[in-house]
Parts: structure tokens; C-alpha cells; sequence
């Protein structure tokens, strides 16, 4: 699966600073993961990455937008629609996947 590759790609050029190529990739692995559908968990996992990008680098209003979306897609996935998950719960994710 290709989203995999290209989510790497961002989450390293987010941590070596390089933040045009890293939005790109993240661009890129979103537009991936949409194409499997709404609630795909990968989805939930790529916004939740992107998100944790977005906030690192002072965009939190974009970063709130993909948080809630990635809330819901990924609560809905592994807990059930009673629960909720916040950003260290996706993290945590992200790196169980792996």
C-alpha cells in the first residue's frame, strides 16, 4: 500500500525541518487515503499525522479541522462511536502500525 510509504516520507521531512516537502507528502498521503473511503482508519491515521504537523508548525485552527475528522474516523474504528481519542491516543496508534 502506497499510503504508508508517502505518510513516512512526510512525518521525515516534518522532523528534519524540511516543511514544503513535508506538506507535499502529506498532501499526497491524504489524497491516497481518501480514495479508500471516509471512515478508512488509514485515513484517520494520515489526518491524524498531518494534524500533529499542522500544530507543530502554528496552524492549529487547520490542525482542530483534521483532529475532529480524525477523531471520528479512528474512535469509530478501534473503540467504538461511545469513546473518544485525543492526539497522544493517535500517536500512539500511528507507531502501534508500524
Amino acid at each position: 500500500m502506497l499510503i504508508r510509504p508517502v505518510l513516512n516520507l512526510a512525518v521525515c521531512d516534518a522532523a528534519t525541518g524540511q516543511y514544503e516537502d513535508a506538506e507535499l507528502h502529506f498532501g499526497r498521503a491524504r489524497a491516497i487515503a481518501e480514495t479508500l473511503g471516509p471512515q478508512h482508519p488509514y485515513l484517520g491515521l494520515v489526518l491524524a499525522n498531518y494534524a500533529h504537523f499542522l500544530r507543530a508548525t502554528k496552524r492549529r485552527p487547520e490542525a482542530k479541522v483534521l483532529e475532529a475528522r480524525s477523531n471520528s474516523i479512528l474512535s469509530a474504528y478501534r473503540l467504538g462511536t461511545s469513546h473518544t481519542v485525543n492526539a497522544r491516543d493517535l500517536a500512539a496508534f500511528s507507531h502501534s502500525q508500524k
